[in-house]
């Protein structure tokens, strides 16, 4: 898991997925379907944020 402080440019899925952008990780996000995959690093978010 990377933290990606600064951007610029506009992001976008490289193989053709679509993208939401979620700015508070904190809340659950409103889009569906939602991959376990990304249940999962929603939590190592929240837990690195709370250890540092």
């Amino acid at each position: 898991l990377c933290i990606v402080q600064e951007w610029t440019g506009e992001p976008a899925g490289l193989e053709g997925q679509k993208l939401h952008w979620l700015s508070n990780y904190r809340e659950t996000p409103s889009v569906e379907p939602l991959l376990e995959a990304t249940v999962t690093i929603l939590e190592m978010l929240k837990s690195f944020e709370s250890t540092n």
